[in-house]
Order: structure tokens, then C-alpha cells, then sequence
């Protein structure tokens, strides 16, 4: 199956790069051959395919800035979709780097970008007036467990991109994905990706109550492989509303989203119900969140935005730190 061909793939990598670290931690050019190439070939690019896959790629033809890899699609080939700015195995990926990718692909008009090692992986929209922290869609290490590794970097599969709505963690029951397969057939290249399940980490949030002086949770887990981690209790609800944006369940139509009383948990501008602002506001895209409340009520709003958007809340896995 193709999966386990992928879960093979990964492992050779992370075993080429205990054995030759010291040699690809030196060579950027060495780090794309060794460990990036084989692994978007895998994932659907056919790097051989000037109409797929540019590399240096300078859109102006002048001695301007040039992507290492700049990526097409089937429906598109003079618009790129994504570009992949590569590091030499070990470089960081810091946030020098991603704002001068930022940069590039906002002059571009490039919808997406990916900043990679060779072993970290990090896949990015461009739009938004956010943090990069809240650009960042998802992120894998190829040396994490196999498992969730692949689960991840499914997001890059090539078919998730011939799509309108691309970028989104491969969710087979996803209603953005089902209408795109009929608005816009596949090329038969592009294979729909296998079924892959959540792995058994965690506790489902509807089970979730935390102790009186807990710490927030690590990672929230959502369905189809998107992973957020948590810093503060407020990005419970931060990340729900990022999940169900880049998964076509949240629109700017659906808001205001209430909870129990009338008070506005989601909403379009910083306001609460009465036309006050909210206590600290937090901007997901165009929505925003109320950042001010207890921990229970940061839980509680999460839960009550899920419900709202008819989501199961025990499809959503909570990860504590260990």
C-alpha cells in the first residue's frame, strides 16, 4: 500500500541522516538530494516536470530572490501554489527566514510555503494579518515517530493542492475535499491518499477537566492530522478556530458564534454582544476570540464552538505534557 511505502521512506531518511549528518549538516545541495527530493517525490511531485516542480525558480527572470522549489499544479502551471525555501540538515528554522519567505510569496501572490532542513519540516499560509505562529499550519520532524510523521506530511501531497481550498491535513471525510473532487476531477497521477486515523494519544476533550492550578495542555489533536501546540489556556480556543477555518467548517457567515447566555465566542470584529470590546482580543484570519476568562471558560468556549460547528468533541484529543 502506499502508505507503508511512505512509512519505509521515512524510516530510510532517518536513518540516512544518523548515518551522514555530519556530511549534510555542511551541504545544502546534498540535504535537497538526500532527504527532500525523495520525500515530495513520495508525496506526489515529480521534480523531473518543469509543469509540477521549478527549482531557482525566479518568476522575473532577473537576478532577483529564487525559491529553491516552486510548485504547480495541473489546473495552473504559469500560477504557483507553493514554494519550499531548503536548509542544510541541522540549520534552525528561525523566524528570519520564514518572514523573508513571507515576504517573497506576499510579492508573488504564492498561497503557501514550506521552510525545511531536511528533518524539520514547517508548512505556512501567506495570507493573514497574524503571527507567524498562527500562519504556521503544521509542522513534523522526520526523526518524531514514524506514525505521526507520515500522518502529517500527507498535507503535502500533491493532490491536496489541485484542490481550491489546499494545505488542509488530508481528512477523507472532509466536506471541502468531496466537493473539490467534483468541481474539479483529479488527474489520474494524483491518487486520493489512504485513509489515516488519528493516533491514540491523549484524552478526548469532552473528558478534559483539568485540576485547579494545572498547567495548559501541550497539543490539541484534531481530526485529519493537524496539531497545535498550547501555550496559554486562551489558545484552546484560538486553535479550535484555526482548525475549523483550514477544514471549510467556519466561514465569516457562521459568526457570530454563541455560547450559553448569548456571549459571543467567535465573532468578526472585537466585540462582545452589547457592542463593548472584547477584554483582549485575539485574531484568527478575520475572526477573533475573547482571550479574557478563567481556565474553565477557556475550556467551555472551545467546547461550545466545536459543538456549535457540529463537531464531535471526542474526535479532539487533548496531550499533556510529560
Amino acid at each position: 500500500m502506499w502508505l507503508d511505502d511512505l512509512n519505509e521512506l521515512v524510516g530510510t531518511l532517518k536513518e540516512r541522516i544518523k548515518q551522514h549528518k555530519d556530511v549534510l549538516g555542511k551541504n545544502e545541495t546534498a540535504t535537497r538530494y538526500a532527504l527532500i527530493d525523495p520525500l515530495l517525490t513520495a508525496l506526489g511531485w515529480d521534480l523531473q516536470d518543469p509543469g509540477q516542480v521549478r527549482t531557482e525558480y525566479n518568476p522575473d527572470g532577473t537576478r532577483g530572490r529564487r525559491s529553491d522549489y516552486t510548485m504547480f499544479t495541473s489546473e495552473d502551471k504559469k500560477k504557483p501554489q507553493l514554494v519550499i525555501e531548503a536548509k542544510k540538515l541541522g540549520n534552525p528554522i528561525n523566524d528570519e527566514v520564514i518572514e523573508q519567505t513571507i515576504a517573497y510569496c506576499v510579492k508573488e501572490g504564492i498561497p503557501h510555503f514550506v521552510v525545511t532542513n531536511g528533518s524539520d519540516w514547517a508548512i505556512y499560509k501567506t495570507s493573514g494579518d497574524v503571527h507567524i505562529t498562527e500562519k504556521r499550519i503544521v509542522e513534523f520532524k522526520l526523526e518524531a515517530p514514524t506514525q505521526n510523521a507520515v500522518m502529517k506530511m500527507l498535507t503535502l501531497w500533491r493532490g491536496n493542492f489541485e484542490s481550491e481550498s489546499p494545505i488542509v491535513p488530508i481528512a477523507p471525510d472532509r466536506p471541502v475535499l468531496q466537493q473539490a473532487a467534483t468541481s474539479a476531477p483529479q488527474p489520474a497521477a494524483a491518487a486520493p491518499p489512504p485513509s489515516v486515523q488519528q493516533p491514540d494519544r491523549g484524552i478526548p476533550l469532552d473528558e478534559f477537566s483539568p485540576g485547579k492550578g494545572a498547567r495548559p495542555p501541550a497539543t490539541l489533536l484534531f481530526p485529519g492530522g493537524m496539531e497545535k501546540n498550547i501555550a496559554w489556556w486562551y489558545e484552546i480556543q484560538t486553535s479550535v478556530v484555526r482548525w475549523l477555518i483550514d477544514t471549510g467548517r467556519l466561514a465569516e457567515a457562521d459568526c457570530p458564534v454563541k455560547g450559553p447566555g448569548g456571549r459571543y465566542l467567535v465573532a468578526t470584529s472585537p466585540n462582545k454582544r452589547n457592542g463593548g470590546k472584547f477584554g483582549s482580543s485575539k485574531q484568527i484570519d478575520s475572526f477573533f476570540i475573547d482571550a479574557v476568562g478563567s481556565v474553565s471558560f477557556h475550556i467551555k468556549a472551545a467546547k461550545e464552538i466545536l459543538k456549535a460547528r457540529n463537531v464531535d468533541l471526542s474526535d479532539v484529543r487533548v496531550v499533556m505534557e510529560t
